[in-house]
């Protein structure tokens, strides 16, 4: 699997090669305008939407007011943030049976169900309970608010696999989870995305922790196509491989790769950060609002595309060109979102 890390190094190398347009810090801004420093603090804008000025936008359409609002406004308590979340998704069309709330000892789980033509199921997973000595803001509610938002964004067109959002209560919540499950609905998990740490920085992150040095052939395949998939919107930086290790307390996909299924961590924390989640500094003044409209707008995309690889993440497929052939990569072979 090392070859793999090399590959992907390779590719990521080839990629920041080509001319690609880097997005502005500030959404709102013009495009041509100068663009502040990636990595720097970013002053928050006015509630403003952004202009839909790309075809890769024209099945989502939230404006940043919107996300600015639900990331910084925190609730008090858990009871109150799961209550804002079941809001949320109430109002992106998760009712009725799309919508379950699943009771346990220490807390509740929230699933909404978004159905496909087929079993086969995408989790998007994120914890939504305060911990640390701040509001947990980046860790996680960063990734729990914006699930509402990346569950309307799957209702674009019609979808193969069935998505899952579920906003857990940390490990337990994902343990209970997939007990509830049957054999054959946890064998139709294809991939499982987890979001943590949003809106400290554009730039997107992912990795996906392994008992061995380098992660599955499938876990990799999921990571390539979330490089691929962000071609599709040339203003998008390149996400980049950085291990949460040194910041991350609760792993979502923990449950889930020990049942075997391939899965991916994103979160948007530099190495010059690392100390921030969790912290003191951990509050709602952290998430910039440019920060996180550029990772939901990433992500947003990575999902729909997933829809077309997601049951061939597999090595024997040869989309991946396994089969002693090596891994043939090309562009012409993964959907294209808009």
């Amino acid at each position: 699997m090392r070859a793999h890390l090399i590959l992907l190094s390779a590719f990521l190398l080839a990629a920041t090669a080509q001319p690609q347009q880097a997005p502005s810090a500030d959404p709102a801004a013009a495009s041509g305008a100068p663009a502040r420093s990636l990595e720097q603090p970013t002053p928050r804008p006015k509630s403003k939407t952004v202009p839909i000025d790309a075809p890769a936008l024209s099945y989502y359409a939230v404006p940043t007011g919107v996300l600015d609002h639900e990331v910084h406004t925190i609730p008090a308590s858990d009871a109150d943030r799961l209550a804002r979340l079941k809001t949320a998704f109430t109002q992106v069309d998760c009712t009725g049976d799309r919508m379950r709330i699943q009771d346990m000892k220490d807390g509740q789980n929230l699933i909404c169900t978004w159905p496909g033509k087929d079993p086969s199921t995408i989790v998007v997973v994120a914890h939504y309970p305060h911990k640390g000595k701040g509001e947990g803001a980046v860790d996680d509610w960063s990734g729990a608010a914006l699930l509402p938002y990346l569950y309307l964004a799957v209702q674009a067109a019609p979808r193969t696999n069935t998505y899952v959002f579920l906003e857990c209560t940390g490990e337990k919540g994902n343990e209970e989870y997939l007990k509830s499950l049957s054999k054959q609905q946890k064998k139709d998990i294809r991939a499982v995305v987890d979001l943590m740490g949003l809106g400290v920085s554009p730039v997107p992150r992912f990795y996906t922790p392994s008992d061995t040095a380098d992660p599955k052939a499938d876990a990799f395949h999921l990571q390539l196509e979330f490089l691929y998939s962000t071609f599709s919107d040339s203003r998008l930086q390149l996400p980049q491989p950085l291990n949460p290790q040194r910041w991350i307390t609760t792993d979502d996909t923990e449950a889930f790769r020990f049942s075997q299924t391939p899965a991916i961590i994103i979160h948007s924390i530099p190495q010059t950060s690392v100390g921030l989640p969790g912290s003191a500094q951990d509050t709602a003044a952290a998430v910039d609002t440019a920060n996180y409209y550029w990772n939901y707008r990433t992500i947003a995309i990575y999902l729909a595309a997933l829809d077309g690889v997601a049951e061939k993440l597999a090595t024997n497929d040869p989309l991946w060109g396994a089969g002693g052939s090596g891994y043939r990569l090309n562009l012409n072979d993964l959907p294209w979102v808009h």
